[in-house]
């Protein structure tokens, strides 16, 4: 229970983080690359649902990786 209360609020800040502009994490190339596949979602809903992991979005064929 406790493990999966991190996780949900790991998606939660990571989330919040990928629309702040100016967030500290920015500075990270593996953040950058996570939120322009994030933004892929806000353009097509229907793809690359994950937050923090693409893993579920691949196995349910979710996944979209252009970007």
């Amino acid at each position: 229970l406790l493990i999966f209360g991190l996780v949900i609020v790991w998606n939660w800040w990571l989330h919040k983080a990928y629309h702040e502009q100016e967030h500290w994490l920015n500075k990270y190339e593996w953040f950058k690359e996570k939120k322009k596949r994030h933004f892929v979602h806000h353009k097509n809903p229907k793809k690359n649902y994950g937050i923090a992991s693409n893993f579920m979005d691949k196995i349910f064929g979710t996944w979209n990786d252009e970007i």
